[in-house]
């Protein structure tokens, strides 16, 4: 995954760690400085601080270089 990649998902990543939040907000809400219910902007300050990962159908991928 080249910089390409990485640079494009930084909007997915924020919204990736917004759901995570959201939906185990009970055992993960004291690792973010965000509070669980933020809407996505919120996060655009920390989410380079999380690493994100997003697991796609193999149908979906990039095709590798």
């Amino acid at each position: 995954m080249g910089a390409q990649r990485r640079g494009r998902g930084r909007g997915r990543a924020r919204a990736i760690l917004k759901t995570y939040l959201d939906r185990f907000k009970l055992a993960v809400q004291r690792y973010f400085a965000v509070p669980a219910g933020s809407d996505t902007g919120a996060f655009r300050e920390i989410a380079d601080r999380y690493p994100v990962f997003e697991l796609l159908p193999a149908s979906e991928a990039p095709s590798p270089r």
